[in-house]
C-alpha cells in the first residue's frame, strides 16, 4: 500500500498537538487459543496492556499502559518482546525490574520503513522461567501528504483525511492573520492522527503531542455521532496546534520552559486560538455560558484554582483586549526566566497588579 500525495493547497505558505488517555485494562487472556506455537501463559505471571489496539504511523510511537501482576513472590527482571510486529518495531524499556504488582507506560515505536497495514501481535513477557503474553492489534496507517503536513487515517476513511486537510488549511490561514509565523516557527513534519472509534483512546477531547509534532482526533465521520461537527473540529485544530506552536516559541526564546508555564495559560492560549478562528460571536455562542459560570470564582480565587480552559479563556480575552495579538505574541516569545516576568515585561503589571485589573475587567462582564 502506498501513500497518496495530493495537492489541495500550496505550501508557499508552509503548512501546517498532550497525553493519551487510556481505557480501563482488558481482562487477561486465558491462553486457550495459542495456535500451537505458544505455551499457555503462567498462572504465576499476568501482564496486560491498555489500550490493546495501537494506531502508530511510520516513525512514530504510542505509549500504552503495561500492567504486571507477579504471583507467589516472583521478582526480578521482566523482559518484553513483540511477536508478529512489522520489522523494526520496538518496545521500550525492554527490561523492567519487578518487585511487586505495578502499572506504567511503555513506548511502542514503529520503524519509518515499516509496511503499512494491520498486524495481530503479542507482547510477551518473561520473568525468570515464567512467561505471559497479551494479544495486540497494531495499525500502521496510510496517509495523505501536503508538503510538511501528514494526515494519517484509519483504512477506509480517506475522505475524512481529505476533509481534514481542507479544515486545516482554513484554520491556519486565519491564524496566520494574527501570528504570521504560525507555520514557519514549527520545524519538521506536522502530523495529524485520525483515530477510529475502536482505537481504545479516550476521545472526550482532542489532544496534542508536541514531542511528535502531532495533533490527534477521532476521525470526523465517527466524531459526528458524538456531536463533533465542523465547527468543533476547526476550533480544536487551532487549540491543539497552538500547544505545538507555543512549545516551539519557548524553545526558541530560552528562559522559562513550556512545561513550567501555568496550565491555565497553556490551555488559555489554545482557547484564544480557537476564539480567533471561530470569531467572537460563534465562540461566545458555544462557550460563553459554559465559561461564564466561572467568573464569580475567578473574582475570588487565583486562576490555578479554576478549570484551566475557562479561566485561561477569560485571561487571554482580557490580554487580547488590552494588549492585542501582538502583546500576546510578545509574552509567548519572551526570554524572561519566569512566566510572570514575561507577563510583566510586556504589560508592565506585576502578578498582583494583573489580578487587580483582570478582576475589574471580569466584574464589568457581569454587567
Amino acid at each position: 500500500m502506498k501513500a497518496k500525495v495530493i495537492r489541495l493547497f500550496s505550501l508557499a505558505t508552509p503548512l501546517l498537538l498532550l497525553l493519551v488517555a487510556c481505557s480501563s485494562p482488558i481482562q487477561p487472556g486465558n491462553g486457550e487459543d495459542n495456535g500451537g506455537s505458544y505455551p499457555p501463559p503462567s498462572q504465576d505471571l499476568v501482564i496486560d496492556l491498555s489500550p490493546p489496539r495501537l494506531f502508530i504511523p511510520q516513525g512514530m510511537s504510542q505509549s500504552p499502559i503495561l500492567y504486571v501482576i507477579p504471583k507467589n513472590g516472583n521478582t526480578g527482571a521482566l523482559r518484553l518482546l513483540l511477536d508478529g510486529a512489522p520489522e523494526g518495531t520496538r518496545v521500550s524499556p525492554d527490561t523492567i525490574t519487578i518487585t511487586e504488582p505495578f502499572s506504567r507506560q511503555i513506548k511502542v515505536t514503529v520503524s519509518s520503513s515499516a509496511a503499512l497495514g494491520t498486524y495481530e501481535m503479542r507482547l510477551r513477557g518473561t520473568l525468570n522461567s515464567l512467561e505471559a503474553y497479551v494479544e495486540l492489534h497494531l495499525t500502521v496507517p496510510p496517509f495523505l501528504r501536503e508538503g510538511r503536513l501528514f494526515v494519517f487515517y484509519a483504512p477506509g476513511y480517506e475522505s475524512d483525511a481529505e476533509l481534514f486537510l481542507t479544515w486545516t488549511r482554513e484554520v491556519l490561514g486565519k491564524l496566520a492573520t494574527f501570528f504570521p509565523d504560525v507555520l514557519t516557527a514549527v520545524p519538521g513534519n506536522i502530523n495529524v492522527l485520525l483515530y477510529p472509534l475502536n482505537s481504545g483512546v479516550d476521545f472526550g477531547r482532542a489532544f496534542a503531542d508536541p514531542l511528535q509534532n502531532s495533533i490527534n482526533f477521532l476521525t470526523p465521520s465517527m466524531g459526528q455521532t458524538r456531536g463533533q461537527d465542523a465547527t468543533w473540529y476547526q476550533g480544536n485544530i487551532a487549540h491543539e496546534y497552538f500547544h505545538i506552536l507555543y512549545s516551539y516559541y519557548r524553545k526558541s526564546a530560552g528562559g522559562h520552559s513550556y512545561q513550567n508555564s501555568p496550565s491555565w495559560f497553556k490551555e488559555g492560549v489554545g482557547e484564544y486560538a480557537k476564539y480567533l478562528v471561530l470569531g467572537e460571536e460563534t465562540f461566545d455562542r458555544i462557550y460563553g455560558q459554559r465559561y461564564g459560570v466561572y467568573i464569580p470564582t475567578l473574582l475570588q480565587r487565583p486562576l490555578e484554582d479554576v478549570d484551566p480552559y475557562a479561566g485561561g479563556s477569560w485571561a487571554l480575552r482580557f490580554l487580547h483586549i488590552r494588549y492585542g495579538a501582538q502583546g500576546i505574541r510578545d509574552i509567548l516569545k519572551s526570554p524572561a526566566p519566569s512566566f510572570w516576568e514575561a507577563v510583566s515585561s510586556v504589560t508592565g503589571l506585576t502578578q498582583e497588579m494583573f489580578y487587580g485589573e483582570f478582576r475589574a475587567w471580569l466584574q464589568a462582564q457581569l454587567g
